[in-house]
């Protein structure tokens, strides 16, 4: 069996989650700060929307290569001098990008931060994986995984009133500070848990796993349906539900506020019930038929439909992050979230590119839409052949 080396008392899993999902938030809140601040940097350095919109492509880039790689890189140095190393490149990405003087500049300020990106999206969970057992797995990711509607939440009308107060790069210098408080945090509190590990696990039979080949397109699907339509929400409801700029962009809100609220929760009754499996095929079901009923609405109340699609989608983040540890052993989790984070960035970035075409060659709110109510049952089909509870 693998097992965890009992080196430090289980009470400080606690702290160790906390100063994790900093890491995390510091990153994800450096990667969100760009799409309120695009107008100012239009004006700034005369490009077009497509070179703005590659501002937050090219943050995914790295991951698509070095996501598996960060397994080789824990085994080698140790899990805290890597999220070390990419907590310096979140805050030195930002930094260069808040000194830019060209577009280019400020495009490598974001490559960096990707860089540093690609290494915390699958080594934070995996951290989470070893200190905490099978039986809290789903509480400790359900509270893991308000990571990114944390940042969102925070930093969409922070690096507004930046932008719009004192300049837009005020809200990379704000973002440089909240990683330099996280790195502070990382190097004082967090305890390595290292592992005992079986003389057979390697990464090329991690890397064989169909279970986890599943689990990461279920991520994949997940990643690209709600990351299109979060991106592209805000511009449909002014322009078929005619909503003023600032009440879609509060509507669209409602998901990360609800995904912080509910994903918790989700996590905590995986855990009591043990049921992983039956929270991802519910979650998926019933986020297809939001869409539906979204793309299809034209009375009802548009924002009791947006709570409902974050209650409904927010089943899946945390159980999935509980799939890597259970599929592969905390000693291979690694491989398994390196996996995860090539497959779910690819979602990103593929998806959001393909609904704009859509609505460029249908002008339709309901295609947008309901498209992706289609990779939600897709996420279903696969989750219903899971081997997982």
């Amino acid at each position: 069996m693998n097992t965890l080396a009992p080196n430090k008392p289980l009470q400080y899993r606690w702290v160790v989650l906390l100063v994790t999902l900093l890491a995390f938030v510091a990153y994800a809140f450096s990667f969100q700060i760009v799409p309120p601040l695009i107008p100012s940097l239009l004006d700034e350095f005369s490009i077009s929307n497509a070179e703005a919109g590659l501002l937050m492509s090219v943050v995914l880039v790295p991951g698509l290569v070095l996501g598996i790689l960060v397994s080789f890189f824990i085994n080698r140095l140790g899990a805290k001098r890597v999220i070390l190393f990419s907590l310096i490149l979140v805050v030195f990405g930002t930094l260069v990008s808040s000194a830019a003087s060209s577009y280019m500049i400020l495009l490598l300020g974001r490559l960096i931060l990707g860089f540093g990106g690609a290494i915390i999206l699958p080594a934070t969970p995996t951290l989470i994986s070893q200190w905490f057992e099978r039986e809290e797995l789903g509480r400790a990711m359900g509270i893991f995984a308000v990571n990114m509607p944390l940042a969102t939440v925070f930093a969409l009308p922070a690096a507004s009133a930046l932008s719009a107060g004192i300049g837009w790069r005020y809200a990379f210098y704000l973002s440089s500070a909240i990683g330099i408080v996280a790195t502070l945090a990382f190097a004082l509190l967090f305890k390595e848990r290292p592992m005992t590990y079986e003389k057979e696990g390697s990464i090329r039979k991690a890397l064989s796993s169909v279970e986890m080949w599943k689990v990461a397109i279920i991520w994949l699907l997940f990643q690209a349906a709600m990351i299109s339509f979060i991106t592209w929400a805000p511009a449909l409801l002014e322009r078929f539900q005619g909503m003023e700029k600032i009440q879609a962009g509060f509507t669209t809100s409602l998901l990360s506020w609800t995904s912080i609220l509910f994903v918790p929760i989700y996590g905590l009754l995986s855990d009591r019930f043990y049921i992983r499996k039956l929270f991802i095929v519910i979650g998926f079901a019933l986020t297809a038929l939001m869409f539906i009923v979204i793309s299809i609405n034209s009375s009802l109340n548009i924002i009791a439909l947006f709570v409902a699609l974050g209650t409904a989608s927010s089943m899946i983040p945390s159980i999935i992050q509980t799939m890597p540890p259970e599929v592969l052993g905390p000693d291979m989790a690694s491989v398994g979230f390196g996996v995860m984070t090539i497959l779910g960035n690819i979602g990103p970035i593929l998806a959001p590119p393909l609904i704009g075409y859509i609505l460029d060659y249908t002008n339709s709110y309901f295609y947008s839409v309901a498209i992706l109510a289609l990779f939600s049952v897709f996420g279903l089909v696969i989750g219903v052949f899971l081997r997982s509870k």
